[in-house]
């Protein structure tokens, strides 16, 4: 059963607006009467982006510029940047100089979830929506933020139904099927998207099991931003099953509702801060604990850890949680790409020799 993206195009009724981080709040947006679409690099070598932007930055930001720099994100008048890391913020730099917009914001993101930085950044989301509602000449209420909120939560509540689908031993799933259907779900229209995959699970649900005449073992991966879905197919062509993505553009995003009671604001405050983190929020034991009940979760047999190219917080990270993976006797990979496929041909050779030393 293959799902169907035709169609998901965002409605050329609504203005778009770009996005480039999971700590986006998309309830704000869609109840600006916007289409909130997350931007994803070319996978192609970087042209003009490097004349702007330091070539030891972040991969994924230069590409990023570079699209918007060439022409090819011009139907993009609304962006919204998140204070994520370093990186992030240079791009927020250059593009207010160099990139014209109708409206844009960077929104300040606490590291922890305390009770002073939870006002904070509630504070934080009052003036996101008093710059939308004062330049692009929008009403937010109460009423449409809770709408917004059904909305968005019942995206996560059907990728919980496929996530524990995907646990089974005996699933037909594979990780290059749902991984592309988790990058659509946050470039589409969240109306129709439901709508396909609420049918999609029913139909899948109704396949009887197909194990593999050959056992595979089970991998989750980690770490920095994944955009292509062919880094994912090279693992399972490798002779694995990737039944995990611990990534801002995998499980990490879909997972942790805002709660549809009381004040909307503070709920969708509370779900952004205390949703699965990445390396970005301070506290390394929190995200372990995140990787670690995944593993339990799925049981998997081995970590991939995809890292950036000079991508400080997840470099950063990966020793520390590389250490505790080990203690626990969890096999790990490191791999470091740029963003395009030129590094793949490498992480076909080591993936072959990991995968030889799994048990399973």
């Amino acid at each position: 059963m293959e799902f169907s993206f035709e169609g998901l195009k965002p409605p050329s009724s609504k203005p778009l607006i770009g996005m480039l981080c999971s700590y986006t709040p998309e309830e704000i947006l869609y109840a600006a009467g916007l289409q909130p679409v997350r931007i994803y690099g070319s996978g192609k070598v970087i042209k003009r982006g490097d004349a702007y932007l330091y070539s030891t930055l972040c991969p994924y930001v230069r590409s990023i510029f570079d699209l918007a720099f060439e022409g090819h994100l011009d139907d993009f008048k609304n962006m919204v940047f998140v204070n994520s890391c370093d990186a992030m913020r240079r791009l927020y730099d250059v593009w207010r100089h160099y990139i014209k917009n109708d409206f844009i914001h960077i929104l300040d993101v606490p590291r922890t979830a305390s009770e002073d930085k939870l006002n904070y950044y509630v504070q934080q989301l009052r003036d996101l929506i008093r710059r939308l509602e004062e330049e692009l000449r929008v009403d937010i209420t109460a009423d449409s933020l809770r709408e917004a909120i059904r909305l968005v939560n019942h995206t996560r509540q059907l990728f919980q139904e496929l996530f524990e689908l995907r646990k089974k031993d005996d699933s037909n799933l594979w990780g290059s099927q749902i991984f592309p259907i988790m990058l659509a779900s946050m470039s589409s229209p969240k109306e129709s998207f439901n709508q396909r995959l609420e049918q999609y699970i029913k139909e899948i649900s109704r396949t009887e099991p197909q194990p593999s005449e050959t056992p595979r073992p089970r991998l989750l991966v980690s770490g920095s931003i994944i955009e292509q879905a062919e880094f994912i197919k090279l693992l399972e062509d490798s002779g694995a099953r990737v039944v995990a993505e611990d990534l801002c553009t995998g499980i990490r995003s879909l997972e942790g509702m805002v709660s549809e009671e009381g004040d909307p604001i503070e709920a969708i405050a509370l779900r952004y801060l205390n949703r699965p983190p990445c390396s970005r929020m301070k506290g390394v034991e929190r995200r372990y604990q995140s990787i670690k009940h995944i593993i339990e979760e799925y049981g998997i047999h081995g970590v991939v850890y995809h890292t950036i190219k000079f991508c400080d917080p997840e470099l950063m990270t990966y020793p520390l949680i590389r250490k505790e993976l080990e203690r626990e006797n969890i096999p790990v990979l490191h791999l470091e790409g740029d963003c395009t496929m030129g590094s793949h041909g490498q992480f076909k050779t080591r993936v072959g020799a990991f995968l030889e030393m799994l048990e399973y």
